[in-house]
This record gives C-alpha cells, structure tokens and sequence, in this order.
C-alpha cells in the first residue's frame, strides 16, 4: 500500500461511496463478508497512522527554518508598506550606527532609521559582530515601555542595551 491508498481508503470515511466496497464489505461488490471487522483494515490504519507521523515529525524539524523564512517575509512586508518605501530602498541594508551607548535601559542602542522591528534586531546584531563584541549567552527580553522592546545582550564586555520598536509608523 501507498499514501495515495491510504488517501482514497481515508475518503471512503469522509463521503463514502453507497455500497463501498472498502468499508461495507470485504471481498468483490456483493460478495464476501458484510461490515469488516476493526481487525481486516489493521494494517491500513497503522500504515496510515505512520504516514501521519511522519507528517508530523518532519513539520516539526522543519518549523525553526518555516518560521525563519515567515518571519523574514514580514519584515519585508513591513518595509514595503512604509509611506516612504520604493523599490530602490526597500532591500538597501542600513548601516548598523545606533544612538545612545547601550548602558542601561535608559541609554539602549537604538536604530533610528531600521524600517522595521526584525531590521533594529539585525542591527543589533550585525553592530556587536562589528564592533567585535561576542555574545557569551542569549538575548533576554528585559521589559516593554513605550512602544518598545529592551533587550539585554550578555556580551564580552559587559550586559549592553537594545531599544527595539514595537511596530514602525
């Protein structure tokens, strides 16, 4: 059996065909035994059962690259969307030169000119890669105020501050 029997035999269950021979009966139209047993389709089933799984497993292992890939047309969404956005500048890659000096929440490096929240993070990213700065851990959400997001890196020198925009105007 394949995943196109196991297809038509799941069919049969949604809208069945009068006088199915897959589920009414066993054997030729007509003959052989009327209402089949849980036990004559068993091997349909668990062969169904794995095509499901496998489904599922491979969603699973594909999601982090699905959600990247979103993610990412988002952000080129957000660009597009813009009231100043062209063709010529939607895909120009800005220059990673924040305000501020990263030391507190209140001094957080901030890209005033990121087109959108996913860009200010590249940003970020891309200034500490620049600077030289290596990251010894993860970024951690550190609040939410006015419409924006502080993140903390934990860094080889020292925790640093990212302002992030919520949504862009």
């Amino acid at each position: 059996m394949d995943i196109r029997d196991a297809y038509d035999f799941l069919c049969e269950y949604v809208h069945p065909n009068y006088g199915s021979n897959i589920l009414v009966s066993t054997g030729q139209l007509g003959k052989g035994r009327l209402n089949p047993s849980p036990e004559f389709h068993k091997d349909t089933i668990d062969r169904i059962c794995r095509y499901c799984s496998l489904t599922m497993l491979f969603l699973r292992d594909q999601a982090v690259s699905i959600s990247a890939n979103l993610m990412h047309l988002k952000d080129l969404v957000d660009r597009c969307l813009r009231k100043e956005a062209k063709i010529s500048n939607v895909f120009t890659r800005r220059s990673a030169i924040p305000e501020g000096n990263g030391e507190s929440k209140e001094t957080a490096f901030f890209f005033p000119k990121a087109r959108a929240p996913a860009e200010a993070i590249e940003l970020s990213y891309r200034y500490l890669e620049e600077s030289g700065i290596e990251l010894v851990g993860d970024r951690k959400n550190a609040g939410i105020s006015e419409g924006f997001i502080y993140d903390v890196y934990p860094t080889s020198r020292g925790r640093i501050w990212f302002k992030i925009p919520m949504q862009t105007s």
